[in-house]
């Protein structure tokens, strides 16, 4: 039909043409459909290579389920390589912020709208994490979803926490400069003359007993105080065996362990190097651990003080009691001046124990578990390491 007798015809001319320009649109189209496919896998490479190096979390959930999360989310929660997927995110978040997560993915009703908020994550050894969220609308395999991105800023929230306790520190300090040894001139003059009023008196001695009793303990916040105000310098340090502290402490600490009917083992590992130390400072922190362990155990049990030497060449001591435990909650908060779980206590205690482990250098932690016990660390350098701070 295109060429009629051997002759092109106007109309087999312009079928050709037709045909030519239709072979040459059609290569035109599948090259351009080869590029753009090439460029879109590219593009879906780079964004993938982008999302799984980012120092940012992503994740997506779709139907209240994680359906992705890059590696750096598996990280910031230190979970195995998909153990998230599957299960909603609020699992990893503390119960205090889950109903507010749940509440603001709820409100994420189209691709335009997102939400920014603070929540505590929980890590894989139930360690408590500062996450910053944002979270968007998103499309998920062609259905709506839920994409954000999780950035953690645990170390500057201690940080900030740790600066923020410095401070208050500091404001005690300064308050116990001015006011302790103001405090202690008159004090001592009415413990004297209390005392001699109690040897002289024919009656009420009960009386002048809970005088004295309460004279001494202003004293002993007073001596809490002085320790505050110090500004950490030390002055009288000598090379001291950690063991040989315990002997001493033991005896006097088991006249109190007697009485709610706990026992006091003491297990030193061969060979522990000696601390360079303030002794009386050091055995005032032990003193005053294991006086809290025993409190914490008023129906009897086990005192087991651990020293031994770790792989960093540190000397490492450990408290453990079988006491009623401490809750996370308060865990947080001690050492904060004037916080304290006791009726009678002042606060100051664990707050002067430390400051004492910081200024020789150490790191002083607690960790327990309510109904099992507190395990009281501490961790001090060695003499040879000691000596290159001081």
């Amino acid at each position: 039909m295109i060429c009629y007798n051997g002759q092109f015809t106007i109309f087999s001319v312009g079928a050709i043409l037709t045909i030519v320009l239709l072979v040459v649109r059609l290569t035109i189209g599948i090259y351009e459909l080869e590029s753009a496919g090439a460029a879109l896998l590219q593009t879906d490479i780079n964004y993938r290579n982008f999302v799984e190096s980012s120092l940012f979390g992503v994740f997506i959930e779709q139907n209240g389920r994680l359906v992705y999360v890059n590696q750096q989310v598996e990280s910031i929660f230190g979970v195995n390589p998909g153990q998230m997927l599957g299960k909603p995110l609020a699992n990893y978040i503390a119960a205090a912020d889950q109903g507010r997560l749940k509440e603001q993915f709820l409100s994420i009703s189209d691709v335009n709208h997102t939400t920014r908020l603070h929540v505590t994550g929980i890590g894989a050894k139930q360690s408590d994490l500062y996450l910053e969220m944002q979270a968007s609308g998103a499309f998920y395999e062609g259905q709506p979803a839920i994409s954000g991105t999780l950035l953690d800023v645990t170390e500057s929230k201690l940080s900030e926490q740790r600066m923020i306790q410095s401070e208050k520190l500091s404001v005690i300090g300064q308050l116990a400069a001015g006011v302790a040894h103001e405090i202690r001139n008159p004090l001592t003059a009415l413990k004297g003359f209390t005392q001699l009023l109690h040897k002289s008196a024919n009656g009420n001695q009960r009386y002048y007993e809970m005088m004295l009793t309460e004279l001494e303990r202003i004293n002993y916040i007073v001596g809490e105080f002085m320790v505050l105000s110090r500004p950490g310098q030390l002055s009288q340090l000598v090379s001291y065996r950690i063991g040989r502290m315990l002997e001493d402490i033991v005896p006097i600490m088991e006249s109190q362990a007697i009485l709610t009917n706990v026992v006091i083992q003491v297990e030193e590992q061969p060979n522990v190097p000696n601390v360079l130390c303030e002794v009386n400072q050091i055995k005032q922190v032990l003193v005053n651990l294991m006086k809290n362990a025993i409190e914490a155990m008023p129906a009897g049990g086990t005192l087991q003080v651990c020293v031994q030497e770790d792989e960093a060449k540190d000397v490492l001591i450990e408290i453990v009691d079988q006491g009623v435990g401490i809750p996370q909650q308060v865990i947080d908060r001690l050492g904060e001046p004037f916080y304290t779980t006791k009726p009678s206590g002042t606060g100051l205690g664990l707050t002067v124990c430390f400051k004492i482990i910081q200024a020789h250098g150490g790191i002083l932690s607690l960790r327990s578990e309510p109904a099992k016990g507190t395990v009281a660390t501490i961790r001090l350098p060695s003499e040879g390491k000691q000596s290159s701070l001081v």
